[in-house]
């Protein structure tokens, strides 16, 4: 008798587990098919964005109709043409610093001269980029990379403006560690020398 009480129990043991596994295996295939659902009906929306997009982009082309509010012709598109890329070591010594180095000032003659001769009209925009490190050895300086950015970048500026370069014509620029073009930080401490000439 207490033998067959023991198999009793064995046997109700092991259907509730037989019943609690079908159990989560039913409710993880409901799940399963629930989540694919979802993933074909975003696929199919998405599908119909970029249907719609390149509609839109038939219909109305870069760059406009090309004619401005008064009737006539739009100016042509403004496009930007780099000059050049001074590296971190051009436009300072180290990764807190922002003044020109007889290197870079080489370079900004070269710069000058082509700004001065060819391209002669459109906005000199000056870009100063930084790396991602925080600035702590000069925060008395620079607040921040923004800071330092911009410190860089006006100097070109100021430098290019002892070499004929039109004041009225350089806008400079802070990007601070936002525009960062390599895996590199070296890299990524540089200055930019943007024309935005039209086509």
């Amino acid at each position: 008798m207490q033998r067959l009480k023991g198999w009793v129990v064995v046997a109700v043991c092991v259907g509730l587990l037989t019943a609690v596994g079908c159990q989560s295996h039913q409710t993880a295939e409901a799940n399963y098919k629930k989540f694919r659902a979802q993933d074909a009906a975003l696929e199919s929306r998405l599908q119909t964005l970029e249907e719609q997009q390149a509609e839109m982009a038939v219909l109305r082309p870069a760059g406009g109709d090309n004619t401005d509010t008064a009737g006539g012709p739009a100016p042509a598109p403004v496009q930007p043409v780099t000059v050049a890329r001074l590296s971190g070591s051009q436009v300072g010594s180290g990764r807190a610093r922002a003044g020109v180095s007889p290197s870079g000032k080489a370079t900004l003659d070269q710069v000058a001269m082509q700004l001065n001769t060819e391209l002669t009209s459109g906005t000199i925009v000056i870009e100063g980029h930084t790396d991602s490190d925080p600035i702590r050895r000069l925060k008395n300086y620079y607040s921040d990379n923004y800071a330092l950015g911009r410190a860089r970048a006006q100097n070109v500026a100021d430098y290019l403006a002892t070499k004929g370069v039109d004041r009225n014509r350089m806008r400079v620029e802070t990007f601070g560690p936002d525009k960062p073009i390599s895996k590199s930080k070296s890299q990524n401490r540089r200055v930019e020398i943007v024309v935005m000439a039209a086509q």
